[in-house]
């Protein structure tokens, strides 16, 4: 291996002849091959024709790039460049803002053409990027923007969603509003406090509006984004309530909730609409009215939650058509002017309704239906008296929570929709093209400080292995049949009803989100951040289609969006525990995991999740994981250090650096305090404190990585001693033997040195394997890694064995190796959390093994 100071750099420092020839040179090499190559893959089965495609890039660290906008551009794949627009999302070692700092990673927009389920590369090369032609005026009491094929303005005065929409000169809809119904059936008013641009591209322009609904106690963020050359927009609509949280005791005021009966947002036609369009024909109107609407019930079967949802379209009252999920799409028109509305995951996040009358369209994003019994105490069981007895006819919105819904428009003049043309407008709009580059560009160059290697076609059964246990998160097909139960990976796992069947994992509260055995897990040990690394490492478009779900439920419901100056919470993730997402105990450092909100601003370059990373890292700062008392384990400090890293990589801000000094100072001092034995005993077992060795390596992990980021060499003694730790006392049974009798690994999860207490794990080898993975890259510690790696081969074939029974097996027959599944027989309820644990800490002891073997 490299010298300590090289080792140091080998994340956060790459040489610029290496970037070379991953970013560009072999590249330019290939015929036909115009540059850096960017793949975006159409996952349905409609024809994408000039649609906005995004794909971010990670620039290496010493090629001086800047002002991106300046420097690249992209090319189709006849080498003709194309209108494309740049957005800095991250530089290295400084603010986004700051542009003296090199960029390190920016997002490339462009119109992609791309047939259905088909895939095409565009390329960036040297150049500045080219121009598209969208206008933007901002005039006295509104917005103007001219897409080229739509004119689009916005009242800056008061809310009206899009206030008038031209094309070709003719106005063809608005203005639009929100229509709010309280919980006396009362209207109240709507407050626009704020209106800017929040982007101001040639290309795409995105308009951020904010307002309050007083009344209620709620406030909406709304982001308009406009592209050029198109007539559609798209609308992120977010509830928030920024009023104190929780029911949980301590923390600090009232629960400031709101209640509602119902939230709509309204677009006219300029004239009443003469009939409506959806996916099954259209309908005249004749001055009637129509409604279609989208809910659930529990189905006869428990573990086919699919069954339980059906939607009806009513005309005049009476019921025309029924059937069980709803595209979610709708059109309206007058003869002369049309306008379609699209609802991403409409019925994913019942219930929904869409109604058309003589002011035309009302998107019902929480119709007149109510939340239902409120519950009490982490799971469902019903209070007496009733919790909430408001919430049986209204919605129920807590303080602190968000939720975004994502909206298409799209108007016309002189020309109608047709049916088919709905569907294929909700298929795009399910389907976003987002694209990556070359898998290996990610991981080579270090862009996320994390130990990771790009997949591959491994020849080794350990590692094909775990590529199947990550892609569990995503997909079922890659799953094992375990005797009568067929294959389940997130997306079944979550369709059944969880483990047993039964629970709701769909809807407005839930959606993204999965049950565990103490309530809504809250996506701990960072799912999100797990499901779109994999997509960053693997190209797999899958990854990112049902990460970015668990992302906004992390992001908008699961975090503490207080804005109450009393509450030090504000910022933290919800606790795993509590019928209503993280309702029985309030957030700690311990389980809250910013990585999964990060990777989605990075992918996405949503500007929410830029905020809600921030306010993620105003809370770490704010709770001050360097001044750590020692009680409740090491957890605390090493997921801090581990979320102060990931800010700081992410974000540039230095108070996240110099906060994960203090915390590493810190734990320096309290193990040498403790005896200087590799360890720092927890200290709320009062009567016998001693260490959980999970936890002690979720802290050297950390140190691991920070090192590796950072090459802060006050890290280094503590964690040899640690190490050494680990691999003699921690460890009671490293694989042994041939490979057709091979025992699998074993560690102690509970030591205590005074009363001898000592508790075997099979589960919390993937902890021990992922931070000597760490530890061995940091130290320059060979040893260190092949024992990890033995460690990570046991675990790769045997994830489910017990603590009782650890064979020996014959490692080389498959038939004995444990079944690969999101339903894990081993930790039935519990399996978040397991694949959480597996999925993130399987990463290190893989791609060190493959650095080691030059083959990175």
């Amino acid at each position: 291996m490299s010298s300590a100071g090289n080792r140091a750099r080998f994340l956060a420092h790459i040489t610029f002849l290496i970037l070379a020839s991953v970013f560009v040179g072999n590249h330019e090499l290939r015929a036909q091959v115009w540059g850096f190559p960017l793949h975006v893959d159409n996952h349905a089965d409609v024809v994408r024709t000039g649609e906005l495609a995004r794909v971010s890039v990670a620039i290496p660290e010493g090629l001086p790039i800047f002002h991106p906008q300046f420097d690249l551009c992209v090319v189709d794949d006849q080498g003709t460049r194309i209108a494309s627009q740049a957005k800095v999302l991250s530089r290295w070692y400084g603010l986004r803002s700051n542009p003296s700092a090199q960029v390190k990673w920016v997002q490339f927009s462009f119109r992609a053409d791309i047939d259905p389920l088909a895939s095409r590369t565009y390329y960036l090369r040297y150049g500045a990027e080219e121009q598209a032609g969208i206008g933007i005026q901002e005039l006295s009491g509104r917005l103007v923007i001219d897409t080229g094929a739509a004119r689009f303005v916005i009242d800056t005065t008061e809310f009206s969603l899009i206030k008038r929409v031209e094309i070709g000169g003719v106005h063809v809809a608005g203005p639009g509003g929100l229509r709010v119904v309280d919980q006396n059936g009362a209207l109240p008013n709507a407050v626009l406090t704020r209106s800017l641009v929040q982007e101001a591209g040639h290309l795409r322009a995105v308009i951020r509006q904010t307002g309050t609904i007083p009344s209620v106690g709620l406030a909406f963020t709304v982001r308009t984004t406009f592209v050029a050359g198109r007539s559609d927009c798209e609308v992120d609509f977010r509830l928030e309530n920024p009023g104190h949280y929780g029911e949980v005791a301590g923390l600090g005021p009232n629960p400031e909730h709101a209640w509602f009966d119902t939230l709509q947002l309204t677009m006219p036609l300029v004239s009443a609409p003469q009939y409506v369009q959806g996916p099954d024909g259209t309908l005249p109107l004749g001055g009637s009215s129509f409604r279609l609407k989208q809910d659930w019930q529990a189905p006869a079967q428990s573990l086919n939650h699919l069954g339980g949802f059906f939607y009806e379209a009513h005309f005049n009252g009476n019921v025309i058509l029924n059937g069980n999920r709803a595209d979610g799409v709708l059109a309206i028109g007058d003869g002369t002017r049309a306008m379609a509305v699209s609802v991403d995951r409409f019925w994913e996040n019942y219930p929904k309704a869409f109604s058309v009358d003589s002011g035309g369209m009302h998107i019902e994003l929480w119709p007149d239906f109510g939340s239902g019994p409120s519950f009490g105490g982490q799971w469902a069981t019903l209070s007496s008296p009733n919790l909430d007895p408001l919430a049986d006819s209204c919605y129920r919105f807590e303080g602190g929570r968000h939720k975004t819904h994502l909206l298409k428009l799209d108007f016309r003049s002189g020309s109608a929709f047709t049916p088919s043309e709905l569907v294929d407008m909700a298929a795009r709009v399910a389907t976003p093209l987002i694209g990556h580059a070359d898998p290996e560009s990610y991981c080579k160059i270090a862009a996320f400080g994390e130990l990771v290697v790009a997949k591959r076609d491994w020849d080794k059964i350990s590692n094909q292995r775990f590529e199947r246990l990550c892609g569990c998160l995503a997909r079922d097909d890659v799953a094992d049949a375990v005797g009568s139960v067929p294959p389940v990976g997130f997306p079944a796992f979550r369709a059944r009803g969880g483990t047993y069947g039964g629970e709701q994992m769909y809807g407005w509260q839930n959606y993204g989100d999965i049950t565990w055995d103490d309530g809504y897990s809250s996506l701990h040990y960072g799912l999100p951040y797990s499901m779109l690394l994999n997509f960053f490492r693997t190209g797999d478009y899958s990854f990112f289609d049902i990460g970015r779900d668990s992302a906004l439920h992390r992001r908008d419901y699961d975090q503490v969006h207080t804005l109450h100056p009393a509450s030090v919470f504000r910022g933290g993730q919800s606790y795993e525990k509590g019928f209503h997402h993280g309702n029985f105990r309030g957030p700690t450092l311990s389980h809250t995991w910013v990585g999964g909100v990060l990777l989605h601003y990075i992918i996405t370059g949503d500007e929410a999740s830029y905020e809600a990373s921030r306010e993620i890292g105003e809370y770490v700062l704010r709770i001050g994981p360097e001044n750590w008392d020692g009680l409740w384990g090491a957890r605390i400090p090493g997921w801090s250090l581990e979320a102060l890293v990931n800010l700081y990589n992410f974000l540039g801000d230095t108070r996240f650096l110099a906060s994960a000094v203090g915390v590493v100072d810190a734990w320096n001092f309290q193990e040498a305090e403790a005896g200087s034995l590799g360890y720092v005993p927890n200290n709320g077992f009062a009567a016998d404190p001693h260490a959980q060795s999970w936890m002690q390596a979720i802290m050297l992990g950390a140190l691991g990585k920070y090192y590796l980021n950072f090459g802060d060499s006050a890290a280094l003694t503590t964690m040899t001693r640690m190490s050494s730790w680990f691999v003699n006392d921690v460890i009671e049974s490293r694989p042994t033997g041939p490979l057709t009798a091979k025992t699998a690994a074993l560690v102690w999860r509970d030591l205590s040195p005074t009363t001898g207490v000592a508790v075997l794990s099979s589960h919390h080898v993937w902890t021990v394997s992922h931070a000597l993975a760490y530890a061995g890259m940091a130290l320059g510690a060979r040893s260190l890694v092949e024992v990890s790696e033995d460690l990570w081969e046991s675990k790769t074939r045997y994830p489910q064995i017990s603590a009782g029974a650890p064979g020996p097996f014959d490692w080389t027959d498959p038939a004995t190796f444990s079944p690969i599944a999101f339903k894990l027989n081993q930790f039935p309820t519990s399996e978040s959390k397991a694949m959480g644990n597996m999925t993130l800490w399987g990463q290190a002891p893989m791609a060190a093994r493959v650095f080691l073997d030059g083959a990175w």
